[in-house]
């Protein structure tokens, strides 16, 4: 496996534990078709289907980001074009997931993998998993 799809994996875990954490139920991981992918399908609390797109980054010791970047800008317009047209299609074709009190959504998960941080993330903005600390900010109906 290649170091970005290692990467991307270890982000998209991360992202999967932490909305876990926060209620979510994952009901699908990577979901293809030939035109795009969501990273993570679940459902909120509150019944709300969510497809939940993962942007992640390792960040630079003594620095903020890796060149000044932080994961969100990493989503450009045509991807989150195309993962409208993806959403739209799995709720289309999956109408008993989708509550009619609250519908469906899109998220965004970015996760920066902080370097010498020394300090555990709060719950309400990070995670630790396998002593790594994570900080996340999760942006909801983007």
């Amino acid at each position: 496996m290649n170091k970005n799809l290692l990467s991307g994996k270890e982000g998209e875990d991360v992202a999967s534990k932490y909305l876990e954490n926060k209620g979510y139920i994952v009901l699908d991981r990577n979901y293809r078709r030939k035109f795009g992918e969501i990273d993570i399908i679940c459902r909120s609390r509150d019944k709300t289907l969510v497809f939940a797109e993962v942007k992640f980054i390792r960040q630079l010791p003594d620095s903020g980001s890796i060149a000044g970047l932080l994961p969100e800008d990493n989503l450009s317009m045509s991807k989150l074009m195309k993962l409208r047209k993806m959403a739209s299609g799995y709720a289309n074709a999956n109408p008993q997931l989708i509550d009619e009190g609250t519908g469906w959504r899109i998220d965004l998960l970015a996760l920066t993998l902080l370097q010498n941080s020394g300090s555990i993330p709060s719950k309400s903005n990070g995670l630790t998993k396998d002593g790594r600390n994570y900080k996340i900010n999760h942006y909801q109906n983007i």
